[in-house]
């Protein structure tokens, strides 16, 4: 009887190749966190027709038994279980992200230094999906004229693709990672040309 044993580096580079694998199948075909649970339990042995399995309700796609294949053909290869559940709740909180990132944007711009008009018009670039380039600066006060000047910090750049899966929810994200540093300023300035 012989045993295999593999290098730990060795190992972890076999693994991460495989869940990179499953992440591009996963993108490509634009599954959910349950899709990809419900193609867990499906390659782990349990039916969705158990009654301890939740949202388990409808038909999975096809691609959610393909996925279920794969996953049993990687885990018989020595992909670790872990890996995979571990892929799930990471999908499974990026989803959650993605559902408060409306809210949680509306609330950031509501609590930072911009004017009421400037609030006005962050909130309705998200609401409205508006196109077009968000400038943004702050005044600085000179210490030699003691005048305010201002100073130009960037420009973000917004083209709105509606057939893009929750993209209200990603143009939030991007603009509250963007603009995070700037809302606290006491001073921040944007303008928005269309």
């Amino acid at each position: 009887m012989s045993t295999k044993f593999e290098s730990q580096p060795k190992r972890e580079e076999r693994e991460n190749g495989q869940v990179e694998e499953l992440t591009e199948f996963i993108n490509n075909n634009d599954l959910s966190g349950e899709e990809i649970n419900n193609a867990y339990l499906i390659a782990m042995g349990i039916g969705l027709d158990n009654p301890d399995v939740e949202g388990a309700t409808n038909p999975p796609r096809k691609e959610v038994y393909l996925l279920a294949e794969r996953m049993n053909q990687l885990m018989n290869e020595g992909l670790v279980v872990n890996r995979i559940t571990e892929l799930i709740e990471s999908k499974k909180e990026s989803e959650k992200k993605l559902s408060n990132a409306v809210h949680d944007y509306n609330i950031a711009v509501d609590s930072s230094n911009f004017s009421d008009r400037e609030k006005k018009l962050l909130k309705s670039i998200i609401r409205d999906l508006r196109e077009g380039t968000l400038s943004v600066s702050c005044l600085v006060r000179d210490s030699k004229t003691n005048r305010e000047q201002e100073v130009p910090l960037g420009e973000i750049k917004i083209t709105v693709d509606k057939n893009q899966k929750q993209f209200q929810a990603k143009l939030a994200l991007l603009l509250i990672e963007q603009l995070g540093r700037v809302m606290e300023m006491a001073k921040p300035q944007v303008l928005f040309t269309e």
